[in-house]
């Protein structure tokens, strides 16, 4: 399984003192090969690539034009057929330019883990963290509660909320109306000029994200389009000046799996 998605975020001011404009864009590429251990327990495998190319920021707050990250995702799913089941996986990744040394600053091992009780035919409780490996580590929540009929799928889950209405059957597609929330940060290790002094160091982006989209499913293959707001944004260094923030803004993403 494919998948390969691109996302934009045009220009939007820097908090003072900071001087300049934020501007995104950004490819993700993943390869999947899911295989049936035989304990009967799935195996997902994710070959992972992304390029984020960042426009803003001057002066002694400069950011790097290009970013990269190249990395894998294991997760291992028990089998869903009895009334409770379990996922956890790690993820291993270089997240960096081309000038930090990726191993102290790029480096990064996130974790997750879930544990899947079905209540009922419709409802389904969710409970497990994240730990996601940034300039900040964090410990976040993954847990939520899961309703699914013929029309509604309502996934009431932190860190990403979905609400997707099912549309009706064309002669080749599976049409969906959506909306989703999501608390999402990037990090990567780079270079920075302090001062006429070359530092390894991180960068972290974090944000909120309210999108409604729509997506049209063959089976085979499918896309999306989905657009929305990006608020309570900040970028961060690991190296002093530290940190600013950046107004609210417009984010648009199209997606591709086959």
């Amino acid at each position: 399984n494919n998948r390969i998605d691109f996302s934009w975020l045009p220009a939007s001011s820097l908090s003072e003192p900071t001087q300049g404009d934020f501007q995104s864009f950004g490819i993700a590429y993943g390869l999947t090969h899911t295989s049936q251990l035989p304990s009967g327990c799935v195996l997902n495998w994710t070959n992972q690539f992304g390029y984020r190319s960042l426009d803003g920021g001057q002066g002694a707050f400069d950011l790097p034009s290009s970013l990269f990250r190249f990395g894998f995702d294991i997760e291992l799913e028990t089998q869903s057929s009895g009334p409770a089941s379990l996922s956890f996986a790690i993820t291993p990744s270089i997240n960096k330019d081309f000038d930090a040394d990726p191993w102290s600053e790029g480096f990064q091992l996130d974790g997750r883990g879930i544990m899947l009780f079905r209540l009922d035919p419709y409802w389904t409780l969710g409970l497990g963290a994240m730990y996601w490996d940034r300039l900040n580590d964090r410990v976040i929540p993954w847990a939520g509660l899961i309703y699914r009929d013929d029309y509604w799928e309502w996934q009431l889950m932190y860190p990403e909320t979905r609400v997707s209405l099912f549309l009706g059957n064309e002669r080749l597609w599976a049409k969906w109306l959506y909306f989703r929330a999501e608390y999402h940060v990037e990090a990567w290790g780079v270079q920075r000029d302090n001062g006429g002094v070359l530092q390894d160091t991180q960068l972290e982006v974090s944000d909120y994200r309210l999108l409604g989209g729509f997506r049209m499913d063959a089976g085979f293959y499918s896309w999306f389009i989905e657009a929305g707001a990006v608020l309570d944004r900040s970028i961060e260094y690991g190296t002093a000046p530290a940190s600013t923030g950046i107004d609210s803004g417009f984010i648009g993403q199209i997606g591709l799996r086959f």
